[in-house]
């Protein structure tokens, strides 16, 4: 007899930041995503509104996800950039049980885009 694990993780998190984060400038001129639908295996499984700021947002589905589930992303509406057409989303990491903030605020330094 083979036994087979399955990853499962319920809630599923996401944390993701929205927007080009370059710098405090690049983040305003470009276009960011306000609301979009998530998928789970092409199935709906809710809706998100995404705050307009450079930082770190997290979001859960109350969904079973396993190891070969798939997660999609819809964007639906947009923030408008102040020069750009184009919508930015810089890092979307799952965080499978951990928070990622650690990792996203090293590689964007979220912190010192306030200070700008």
């Amino acid at each position: 007899m083979k036994l087979i694990t399955q990853i499962s993780l319920k809630p599923f998190k996401l944390s993701l930041v929205n927007g080009y984060t370059k710098s405090k400038e690049t983040f305003e001129q470009n276009g960011r995503v306000k609301t979009m639908k998530v998928f789970l295996n092409k199935k709906y499984s809710g809706t998100i509104l995404l705050l307009d700021t450079p930082l770190v947002q997290e979001f859960e589905l109350a969904v079973l996800f396993t190891r070969n589930d798939i997660i999609t992303l819809k964007p639906l509406t947009f923030y408008r950039g102040t020069r750009y057409d184009n919508i930015c989303i810089s890092e979307i990491q799952s965080n499978l049980g951990t928070i990622a903030y650690p990792s996203i605020n090293k590689k964007y330094i979220i912190n010192e885009l306030l200070k700008q």
